[in-house]
């Protein structure tokens, strides 16, 4: 299992909102898509709000990882 942040900068809360969350997890799929292409993949994000993850591919689970071990053959 590999794991992937989106950055390697820490990214602050306003610069999120400046940019727009949902913008900048529309761009985090598309580098996502480059990368690994179709492969099945998971996805967590820090937030309280549900954002849509545009590849189908992709699953977005809970921060809380308590008893989701159904998933480690996925990037």
């Amino acid at each position: 299992m590999n794991v992937k942040y989106q950055s390697v900068k820490d990214v602050s809360r306003n610069a999120l909102d400046k940019i727009g969350y949902q913008k900048f997890v529309h761009m985090v799929a598309d580098a996502v898509q480059d990368v690994y292409g179709n492969q099945p993949h998971i996805v967590t994000m820090n937030t309280d709000k549900d954002y849509d993850w545009s590849l189908e591919t992709g699953e977005v689970l809970s921060p809380n990882p308590m008893g989701l071990n159904d998933y480690q053959d996925r990037h």
